[in-house]
């Protein structure tokens, strides 16, 4: 028997950048996967496995602007933004204004104004940011999310398509501009 051991050799002397950006690619792919599934499986669709497609992209978006982020500037604490692909995607596109750098960033999670301090309780509480949201059926203490689920294969595989092809145009012009530099 041919044993193939994955290990992670491959990205543990990477700059941590790098590290995160195969790490964005391998959930992109993940959902990608499992979403063909879905679409293959209509019979047997749930929001369960929806879910896990949704966390799986909306994780390879974040990783790719805190990898993004990074790459621009090593010094940065990416860390401090959580999981928070808003903020994230907010603090992208001050630092990233070329055309060449734009996309239409998914799962922003826009946060209501003027919230009085019991309903921005209420909200934090219950309304979470989708790699987290996505990965648990329920808020904490078993109540449920304040949004609304739902999940439609056909339509977000071609979501997934165009993120995809956002990574790719992204990285590439990350990598012009460095050998025009």
């Amino acid at each position: 028997m041919n044993i193939a051991l994955a290990t992670d050799n491959d990205t543990r002397n990477s700059p941590i950048y790098e590290q995160l950006f195969a790490f964005a690619y391998a959930y992109l792919n993940a959902a990608k996967v499992l979403c063909v599934k879905a679409v293959d499986n209509a019979d047997a669709r749930d929001w369960a496995a929806g879910s896990v497609v949704l966390m799986n992209a909306s994780h390879a978006v974040e990783l790719f602007l805190k990898a993004t982020l990074l790459r621009s500037d090593e010094a940065m604490n990416v860390w401090a933004y959580g999981h928070d692909i808003s903020r994230l995607a907010d603090e992208y596109e001050k630092r990233f204004r070329k055309p060449e750098m734009s996309w239409d960033i998914l799962f922003r999670r826009p946060k209501p104004d003027e919230l009085s301090p019991e309903e921005a309780g209420i909200y934090k509480k219950f309304v979470a940011d989708p790699s987290i949201e996505f990965r648990y059926p329920h808020a904490r203490l078993g109540e449920p999310w304040l949004t609304l689920h739902a999940f439609e294969p056909h339509s977000f595989s071609r979501d997934l398509d165009r993120i995809e092809n956002d990574f790719d145009r992204i990285r590439q012009a990350m990598i012009q501009n460095d050998d025009s530099n």
